[in-house]
């Protein structure tokens, strides 16, 4: 995939460690249909990788960043990279997404084939078991806290505010230089919201794979993956982009935020989330 250059974003992780370099390394050792790959591997973790594994298929760069400046500044990088290598596009990967080979080829068919001009991302499905994560469509522009439909069919998708998981989302390069890179607003939280509210916005084409992943979320379960500091940081960004939206959509965040709270406050062992909840239904900032 000599358009594409992947991209992880590393925190705390070995490279070897790393489930989406493992996975993604060895599909691509084991496939003669797939093509050489570039990789930025992008480390937020406080003390750099030294250790890498042995590429034979991927043309790998690594970036050591000990400040941790999130997500959004890993994708910049990213853009600017993609551009000096005349890249048309950035495929974003968490580091523990555990690639397939179906997932992988079927993005290549559909990436070499005849894509329709106006698309911008293309988005497999993840699911968690049973319970499907990603894609969705939101029920209006402002209504994107309640009655949000899953995306099961694959194809074409425009004219409706849906959003994917960053993780297997393949984007333009010159539709996200276009507005400008990444948001520095949403470092980590929501950032997917925002840059798929920019292809709403500008009646940008989605295509979605017939390819289902499995995923992991933390916010399905707080009590094992969840941390204070990071539900805070979840939080603000929420609150954050529903202003960005407008009233009507922080009016509704509101209520979603009241229902959380009596479901945290009886069904969770950790109480300090519910009170992180409550405390956050008197903000509006």
């Amino acid at each position: 995939m000599k358009d594409v250059l992947a991209i992880v974003v590393l925190y705390k992780t070995q490279i070897n460690e790393s489930k989406s370099i493992r996975t993604l390394n060895e599909l691509m050792n084991s496939s003669d249909d797939l093509d050489n790959i570039d990789l930025l591997i992008y480390d937020n973790s406080p003390v750099s990788n030294q250790a890498a594994p042995s590429f034979n298929k991927i043309n790998s760069t690594y970036v050591s960043d000990g400040h941790n400046s999130g997500l959004s500044t890993a994708y910049n990088y990213g853009i600017s990279l993609a551009k000096k290598l005349s890249k048309t596009w950035i495929l974003l990967l968490d580091q523990d997404t555990c690639l397939e080979t179906t997932y992988l080829t079927e993005l290549k068919n559909t990436l070499y084939s005849a894509v329709k001009p106006d698309t911008v991302a293309i988005v497999p499905k993840l699911i968690k078991g049973k319970r499907h994560l990603s894609p969705i469509k939101n029920r209006s522009e402002s209504n994107i806290w309640w009655f949000q439909q899953d995306i099961t069919q694959s194809g074409y998708y425009s004219g409706e505010f849906i959003v994917a998981f960053n993780s297997g989302t393949l984007l333009n390069v010159s539709f996200i230089d276009s507005i400008g890179g990444f948001s520095s607003k949403y470092s980590l939280d929501r950032l997917d919201y925002w840059y798929f509210y920019q292809i709403y916005l500008q009646k940008k084409q989605i295509y979605v794979l017939n390819t289902t992943m499995e995923h992991d979320l933390s916010l399905l379960n707080y009590d094992e993956y969840m941390t204070a500091d990071r539900y805070k940081s979840i939080l603000k960004s929420e609150i954050s982009f529903a202003n960005e939206i407008g009233f009507y959509c922080v009016l509704l965040y509101k209520l979603s935020l009241l229902f959380r709270f009596f479901k945290q406050l009886f069904l969770f062992k950790k109480k300090q989330y519910a009170f992180l909840t409550f405390n956050q239904l008197w903000k509006f900032r």
